[in-house]
């Protein structure tokens, strides 16, 4: 949480123009507290209809579930951020964000997450059963490599937010 928090306030930072790192730090416990309250409803909802998609309808079911856990919660940590509001704010926001029209939002979702499981596939088929207790340099840049691309997802979610951020905080005031 104080991770994904700390590097989601200093995204947002940097897209908005503002260079203070010491603002964006004196933001982040509540911010981390908010996040770790989202991955705990992340968890539970991908243990419950993870497990409960597979066993009743199949792998493809709990692959289904998967893409659209991340669809639909894919903005809360960053709304989090921006916004500085609870888990549960920010889980209503972002799940109102992921509905706005247009299919761009799904279809990054999904380009992301086959890039994610088959990078992850690939590199496990790759090292196999019986990979070394210390990876290789190599093994080491690969995962420089998908960090970055993470953290270049969730900039992407950032400037989505902060492009539909009006929007959608109108209809939340609406309602």
């Amino acid at each position: 949480g104080v991770i994904l928090g700390s590097l989601a306030l200093l995204l947002l930072d940097a897209i908005r123009g503002q260079e203070a790192p010491r603002s964006s730090l004196r933001r982040l416990p509540r911010v981390a507290v908010s996040v770790f309250g989202i991955y705990g409803v992340e968890v539970a909802l991908f243990l419950f209809l993870g497990v409960f998609a597979q066993a009743v309808l199949g792998p493809a079911a709990a692959l289904v579930m998967l893409v659209l856990g991340l669809h639909f919660l894919g903005f809360a940590p960053v709304i989090a951020a921006a916004e500085g509001v609870p888990a549960g704010t920010a889980l209503r926001l972002g799940f109102r964000t992921a509905r706005l029209p247009g299919a761009r939002h799904l279809g990054f979702v999904l380009f992301y997450f086959i890039a994610v499981v088959y990078g992850g596939v690939g590199a496990t088929s790759v090292a196999g059963a019986n990979a070394p207790a210390t990876p290789s340099v190599l093994t080491w840049g690969i995962a420089l490599l998908a960090t970055h691309g993470h953290v270049v997802v969730m900039g992407a979610l950032a400037v989505r937010w902060d492009a539909g951020r009006e929007v959608v905080l109108a209809e939340h005031d609406r309602r």
